[in-house]
């Protein structure tokens, strides 16, 4: 590996217009990555949470402890290792610490996945697709704990290409099962590299009837399958053994709440209300990679890899079906269509005398028309990244802060997005109605409780009679008809008095004794309410 990132100071001395390249790039890929975090909606703070648990008192979570809803409901905490890091580097560096460790780990993924992509293409190549897969990977700018799925799972993609390739020694495959065990740790998505190791475990296997590629085929299957073995065997290293490996394939079992990050394109492109520029980037990506993986094909049959067919269709499929997976689709999409358009030029050259030494100018047409369909689907986010700072969006703690300072006291009912927030300002002093994990309640929570009280006043009243809340936390964007209802009528409701109102969250009081001093000096008039029927 030594010898690889010597090559690559190589490479850049002997290619500084290439370099500069790819510094732009990189300067491109961090405009999209460069989003402050918003504490009240993001995951971000239940993870810190979970690190300091185990940092503090030894403890990986099975059961829902941040609620006084389901305090026993078991789930399992796939992700509790990406928790601890997160921990450890707000700590030392604080938020501002927290989006640059993010920023600057995704930029090293995208950095491994575009050398992967020049080595198994061109340059040109590699730089024309990552012009147009580069705001894909920015569709998940929050920190979260899935950028060390892309982390590793680009490793693993590096270390498997170069060993089949003969280029790195056999041996730096049994670095994989190491990294599979703190994989399963890190993320639910651990199951994405056990898939990349078993597309070049088919792949070699399929060599076996090929003669031109059986011998080295044989020779890395020596190697290959034991690391696979290995790599399965350490995916049982975990606080939940074997029901966390078939865990991915259960999460959605139990999943009581639709979240828009896991709807399919076509479920999104149906809703009028929701935009997304990046929506338009996918399919026009897609269709590229399908028309020139279909053209290679048919040019180039003899030079295709069965590894990056799967691949690109296995992350266009999962893109297919869930936005969350957009930016998985963007950085691994890159090597693979990177490799089919090399393909596809290739075959042509060979095929065709006309089309000899236009390979240049071919790659500098496709990136002209990448860029100008790219920029102009999402200029508004150029713009609006631009000039974004490190850390938290400005003032996102405020009302933590008043809750705080003004010895507020729950029970608090709370609306869905704003649970990770409470959990890292408030707990383990209060806990929380629900959260951001729908795996962590019953399905029928969301669906009869939750949803029913936020819609229907009889209902309200029963399970404020039950809990006895005495504050209601909301985050103020909830965009769901349910909660816009649930905070109209709570305006006018005579039981509850609204406190605290900022750019991102409001609070209200039970309009009781012991909250009458708050009420008095903090309540806001019904006049400053712009309620729309």
């Amino acid at each position: 590996m030594r010898l690889y990132f010597a090559k690559l100071n190589n490479w850049f001395k002997e290619n500084w217009l290439r370099a500069a390249v790819f510094f732009v790039l990189l300067a491109w890929c961090k405009i999209f990555l460069s989003v402050p975090i918003n504490l009240v909606t993001a995951d971000l703070g239940r993870h810190i949470i979970n690190g300091r648990l185990f940092i503090e008192n030894n403890l990986v979570s099975h059961a829902n402890l941040f609620s006084f809803t389901y305090p026993d409901f078991a789930f399992i905490n796939h992700h509790w290792g990406s928790g601890v890091i997160f921990y450890f580097v707000e700590k030392v560096s604080g938020f501002a610490g927290l989006s640059f460790f993010y920023i600057l780990l995704s930029l090293i993924t995208f950095s491994v996945l575009f050398f992967l992509a020049k080595e198994k293409s061109s340059f040109g190549s590699a730089a024309v697709v990552s012009l147009i897969v580069i705001p894909l990977i920015g569709e998940r700018a929050e920190v979260r704990p899935e950028v060390f799925s892309y982390f590793l799972g680009a490793i693993f993609l590096l270390i498997l290409s170069r060993a089949q390739d003969l280029k790195i020694s056999v041996r730096w495959l049994f670095l994989l099962p190491i990294l599979a065990m703190l994989w399963v740790n890190l993320h639910i998505y651990f199951i994405f590299g056990i898939g990349v190791m078993g597309l070049f475990l088919t792949e070699n296997i399929f060599w076996l009837f090929y003669g031109e590629k059986r011998k080295r085929a044989i020779s890395l299957l020596k190697s290959l399958i034991p690391a696979f073995v290995l790599a399965l065997a350490a995916l049982f290293i975990n606080p939940f053994g074997w029901k966390a490996i078939i865990y991915p394939f259960k999460i959605f079992g139990n999943y009581g709440y639709r979240v828009v990050e896991n709807q399919s394109v076509l479920f999104l492109e149906k809703l009028g209300f929701y935009r997304n520029a990046n929506l338009a980037v996918y399919e026009f990506v897609v269709v590229i990679f399908l028309l020139v993986m279909i053209f290679a094909l048919i040019f180039n049959r003899k030079k295709m890899s069965p590894v990056f067919v799967g691949l690109g269709v296995t992350v266009s499929a999962l893109a297919f079906f869930a936005l969350r997976n957009f930016a998985l689709f963007g950085y691994f999409i890159l090597p693979a269509l990177s490799y089919f358009i090399y393909c596809l030029l290739a075959g042509l050259r060979e095929r065709y005398v006309f089309f000899r030494g236009k390979e240049k100018a071919t790659i500098i047409f496709l990136g002209v028309v990448f860029f100008i369909f790219t920029f102009f689907q999402v200029k508004e986010k150029i713009l609006n990244n631009a000039d974004s700072e490190l850390g938290l969006v400005p003032g996102v703690n405020k009302s933590a802060d008043f809750f705080k300072k003004e010895k507020l006291e729950g029970p608090i009912m709370n609306n869905y997005d704003i649970g990770g927030y409470l959990i890292y300002h408030l707990y383990p002093a209060e806990r929380v109605f629900t959260d951001n994990r729908p795996e962590a309640y019953p399905a029928d929570f969301f669906r009869e409780i939750y949803i029913p009280a936020q819609e229907d006043g009889g209902a309200w009243k029963a399970l404020d009679n039950r809990y006895g809340f005495n504050v209601i936390y909301y985050y103020l964007g909830d965009a769901t008809p349910w909660g816009q209802k649930f905070l109209t009528d709570r305006i006018d409701d005579p039981e509850w008095a609204p406190v605290y109102a900022d750019s991102y969250a409001i609070i209200f009081v039970k309009n009781v004794e012991k909250n009458k001093s708050i009420i008095e000096r903090f309540r806001i008039p019904r006049k400053f309410f712009n309620i729309r029927s």
